[in-house]
């Protein structure tokens, strides 16, 4: 695995800067680690 492997583009706007004031509106990304599947 390469550190390669893990360079994208991420636009500023789609990072949160502030948590939601409803936080079960949050959700979290999952990743499989045997499968790859999220």
């Amino acid at each position: 695995m390469l550190t390669s492997d893990f360079d994208y583009d991420l636009p500023p706007e789609l990072i949160a800067k502030h948590p939601l004031p409803d936080r079960a509106a949050s959700r979290m990304m999952v990743v499989e680690r045997a499968g790859g599947t999220i």
